[in-house]
């Protein structure tokens, strides 16, 4: 105990190799196990942060030695693999990643090592290298969180290696093996296969997976949020798909003014609103559009889209002005991307 409250009063004055040093006789003087075991690892970490890496080394090994299951064994292998690296033995240091990946399943350290290592490995050998790494990990992974983390990353290298098909494939599995309210990563797999069917000309079908995550949307009863980040993007996209894609406009408007409705926290709102009015005001349905942005106005008059209000919606000037007084007139870009989406529809109907 004395040498413990020696090394706390040597750390906390920036004296960390002396707090070393009183760290490994607190170790040696511990009765118990796991007392030496955390003795030993905040004197490696003293010893590290003293600018003394071989002695921070060798004691993070007795750390791992002394208790290779033990809470402090993941944490000191995990600062080895970096030790190694730092020293520039790039290979070594990879090699243990790989290591407590595979032996620390269960410990948070796993999914970090494993990131760092797939992100070094991209940047030293390439997309197809890190890929093949991830590849060979995958079997290995028997821990439900990491398998998730493992497989995401294969779905997304696949995809930046333009093998867009697998890609869609693995996210699409991950969907299904880790799904709602589990899987951490269920939604954004859900959001990439149905970027990867828009991208190769099949909008039903992203469609049909957008749908699938938004099946999932709950209410909280009580306090809190069952939201998750990608819900509303989802709604939003879906409405760009049958704007951009399918070309109907009625859809279109139809699941903008969704994502108004059905995601009352979203910042996406506002944007809704506007596409829904800007849709309306362009295949002349001005009653749909004006209704659009009364909606904006009286909900959210704080939108940057407020002032532009009588660009769209001529009987709503009057309001619009109102807004421009407290927060400033309509910005330049938006008038622009309204004379734009009026000359290409004027374009469309002469065709």
């Amino acid at each position: 105990m004395n040498s413990r409250a020696e090394a706390e009063r040597h750390y906390s004055n920036g004296r960390y190799a002396e707090a070393a040093d009183s760290w490994r006789q607190a170790s040696k003087s511990a009765e118990h196990r796991d007392d030496r075991v955390e003795a030993l690892y905040r004197a490696a970490a003293a010893y590290q942060r003293a600018g003394e890496p071989a002695t921070a080394r060798d004691t993070y090994a007795e750390v791992v030695q002394l208790a290779p299951d033990g809470a402090r064994a993941a944490r000191a292998a995990y600062e080895l693999c970096w030790l190694d690296i730092e020293r520039g033995d790039v290979a070594r240091g990879e090699r243990c990643l790989i290591d407590v990946t595979l032996r620390y399943q269960d410990s948070a350290l796993a999914g970090r090592a494993f990131a760092r290592l797939v992100q070094r490995v991209a940047e030293r050998a390439g997309t197809g290298a890190a890929l093949a790494l991830v590849e060979r990990l995958v079997p290995e992974i028997q821990q439900p969180e990491l398998a998730e983390q493992v497989r995401y990353e294969e779905g997304r290298l696949l995809r930046a290696s333009g093998q867009s098909g697998r890609a869609r494939d693995v996210f699409l599995k991950l969907a299904t093996d880790f799904p709602y309210p589990q899987g951490a990563l269920w939604e954004d797999a859900l959001w990439f296969a149905a970027d990867i069917e828009r991208a190769n000309g099949k909008p039903l079908a992203a469609i049909a997976h957008l749908e699938r995550m938004l099946e999932e949307v709950e209410s909280a009863h009580l306090q809190g949020s069952y939201t998750r980040t990608r819900y509303a993007e989802a709604r939003f996209r879906i409405a760009e798909i049958y704007r951009d894609e399918l070309h109907q406009p009625g859809e279109a408007m139809k699941q903008f003014r969704r994502v108004f409705d059905e995601h009352p926290t979203s910042l996406l709102r506002d944007d809704a609103l506007w596409q829904e009015a800007l849709i309306g005001s362009t295949t002349h349905q001005t009653r749909r559009s004006c209704d659009a942005l009364s909606q904006l106005l009286a909900e959210l008059p704080d939108s940057r889209y407020a002032a532009c209000a009588s660009l769209l919606c001529a009987e709503l000037a009057e309001r619009a002005q109102g807004v421009e007084q407290k927060h400033g007139t309509c910005r330049a870009y938006i008038r622009r991307s309204v004379e734009s989406s009026a000359t290409e529809n004027s374009a469309q109907s002469s065709k």
